[in-house]
Parts: structure tokens; C-alpha cells; sequence
């Protein structure tokens, strides 16, 4: 199902889908059969030498994938650096999408690289009974938690949490801890604040694909010119209503505040992190 599901996706920012492939003999592994990519994945080109720019529009086309997947009502499943090929134009693009699905059926005899681990799950989907729920099955909630993890990752240089086994990683989120922002100076405020909310503990508290796409592309414009002040005015209304509806509570939740007038144009919104501090 997984497989005829990505025969019609056709979408810039997802990898072109050939097939499926049983690898292997004593230990089958299951792969997915996309195009070569000669850039290799997202993580590979991880080096001071990448711009802010590159960076922003990487994640900006992580984003748009996303999108596109939720709008059809599909879930990744797996969204860490690995998952994700740059193409010879240098744009981001998803692979092995549903790989997590597909784990959780055949996991008694199948190896399945690539479905990532407790650094890029959500606590809800590492235990669920802790949450109230029945069952771990990957979420559209999960793949912004994701996507949040995604941007330690790459501003980190690696995984977040490193050193940790994947069961002390699993514990610690499930308790509500994250890792510290990443040092690397190209993780702006904006995009930090945005990052503590993807990864907020209640799932129904995080920011849907689409208001994080808009986030995306108005930090991408600060600091390339992206997009026309036309785009630029009306993504940056549409972002402020989304945030500023949700709650005082919600907001203290993911530590940041909303706060009006503060280096931004006319009566727009910027998110400020309030302080680097675990979500409980």
C-alpha cells in the first residue's frame, strides 16, 4: 500500500519513487528504489561553509514536501537527514516515506534502515499508554515533532542528544526533556522558537505543516529576499493569527512568548524564546 501510495507523488521536493526491492537473504532488507543522488543526503553537505540562505530554503523545501503529504493525508513517518536527498539543483527531497508504517507490521523479520529512532519520535508515539493512546502509529503530530528535531540536526552537526543510547533518549523525551540550542550562530531566534514549538510534549499543541511552511519562508526572506512584500505581508498576517491565537498556557508550554511590534513590519507578530528550557 505504501509503495502504490508513492507511485503518485510527484512533487518537487520528494525524491522520484521507482520501486521496491527485497535486499539480502539471511537478514532480507526492504528498499525503496529512488533516482542516484550524487549530492547525497541533507546531512552530508552539513558544513560552516553552507550559507543561511541554503540552509533556509533546505528546510523551506523539507517543509513543502511535508505539506504536500498532509494534503493528501499522509503521513512520512521517518523525517530525519538521512531521509532526505538533495538533488544536482540543490533542493531538499523526501525518500522512504511510510518506511515507519511498514516497520511496525513486518519488524519480526525485516531491517529497516532508514525509519530513524527515539531522537526524531515524539514521546506520544515512544509511549503511547504514557499519553492516553492505543497505539504508536506515525502521525501527522509526529512529523512536525519531527521536523523540529530535524533543524537540531542539522545546526548540531549530528543527532540530538548525543551519547545517549536510544532508550535513554526515549526516556528523557517521554519526560519532556529536548537538547539545548544548537551554537551554530546560522539557527536565528525565529527559527529556534519555531523549533520549540514543532517539538511541543502535547501533540495537539504543535503548529500544523502549513504554518510552519509560512514560518519557514518569512525567515527565509529575512535573510535572502525570498519572497515578493506581497507574499511576504500576507505570510507574515497568516503566521501571526495562527500563533497568536493558540492559548497563555500553550505558550508557556513551549517557552516563548508572542510579542507584538518587536522588530518586525507594522502590527505583525515575532516569536521570542523566552529561555532555553526543557518542555514539561
Amino acid at each position: 500500500r505504501v509503495a502504490l501510495q508513492q507511485t503518485f507523488l510527484e512533487h518537487p521536493n520528494i525524491s522520484e519513487f521507482f520501486g521496491v526491492s527485497s535486499l539480502g537473504i539471511d537478514a532480507p532488507t526492504l528498499a525503496m528504489i529512488s533516482p542516484w543522488a550524487s549530492n547525497g543526503n541533507i546531512c552530508d553537505a552539513i558544513d560552516a561553509k553552507r550559507s543561511s540562505g541554503e540552509l533556509f530554503r533546505q528546510l523551506h523545501d523539507v517543509a513543502l514536501g511535508m505539506e504536500h503529504l498532509h494534503s493528501l493525508g499522509i503521513v512520512h513517518g521517518a523525517l530525519h537527514g538521512t531521509n532526505i536527498l538533495i538533488s544536482e539543483e540543490g533542493r531538499a527531497q523526501l525518500t522512504d516515506i511510510g518506511m515507519a508504517t511498514i516497520a511496525q507490521a513486518v519488524a519480526h523479520n525485516l531491517n529497516l534502515p532508514g525509519c530513524g529512532g527515539n531522537r526524531w519520535t515524539a514521546p506520544e508515539l515512544i509511549d503511547p499508554e504514557e499519553f492516553g493512546l492505543t497505539s504508536s502509529e506515525p502521525t501527522i503530530f509526529g512529523d512536525v515533532y519531527s521536523f523540529g528535531f530535524l533543524c537540531v540536526e542539522l545546526y548540531s552537526g549530528g543527532p540530538a542528544f548525543y551519547g545517549l543510547d536510544e532508550y535513554q533518549v526515549g526516556k528523557r523525551v517521554v519526560r519532556g526533556e529536548r537538547p539545548p540550542r544548537p551554537t551554530d550562530p546560522r539557527m536565528s531566534d525565529s527559527l529556534w522558537s519555531l523549533v520549540t514549538i514543532c517539538w511541543g510534549q502535547n501533540a495537539h499543541h504543535r503548529p500544523e505543516i502549513a504554518t510552519v511552511v509560512r514560518t519557514v519562508a518569512i525567515i527565509l526572506d529575512e535573510v535572502v529576499g525570498y519572497a515578493t512584500p506581497e507574499t511576504r505581508d500576507s505570510s507574515l498576517s497568516e503566521v501571526s493569527a495562527s500563533f497568536v491565537t493558540m492559548s497563555s498556557d500553550i505558550a508557556q508550554e513551549v517557552g516563548i512568548l508572542v510579542k507584538n511590534n518587536a522588530n518586525v513590519v507594522d502590527d505583525n507578530f515575532e516569536l521570542i524564546v523566552c529561555e532555553n528550557r526543557n518542555v514539561s
